[in-house]
């Protein structure tokens, strides 16, 4: 995990004379795969989100990327950051968002949204 979005801000700390580290706290995170999280949320109901916003400081495009192509919970929109994803990656998250019958378009210099028609 990185620490690059609390720095980001570092100037208001260091305008408030604060030190930003008196406010970043390490702690293990458990990781677990959309399909389990999205199972874990919705259980067996058969049926998709209608939204899902992802907002995971830089993993967004990996995390589209590890969606699978079957998988039950592809939500019908989706919005997440494409800014902190690298080049490459940006574009095969579009792509592979196209191939799973989406629209993608991006809403700003950080942000996507992709919807799909059922």
């Amino acid at each position: 995990f990185s620490k690059e979005g609390f720095f980001y801000n570092k100037r208001y700390f260091k305008n408030k004379k604060l030190d930003i580290n008196d406010y970043i706290v390490e702690t293990n995170v458990t990781s677990m795969r959309y399909s389990n999280l999205m199972q874990e949320a919705f259980g067996d109901k058969g049926k998709d989100p209608f939204l899902v916003l992802i907002d995971a400081e830089g993993f967004d495009c990996k995390i589209i990327l590890g969606m699978g192509k079957n998988s039950p919970f592809l939500p019908q929109q989706m919005i997440f950051e494409h800014k902190s994803c690298q080049k490459k990656e940006k574009v095969q998250t579009f792509q592979y968002l196209q191939s799973l019958g989406y629209t993608v378009q991006k809403a700003d210099n950080a942000n996507a949204v992709a919807w799909r028609s059922k």
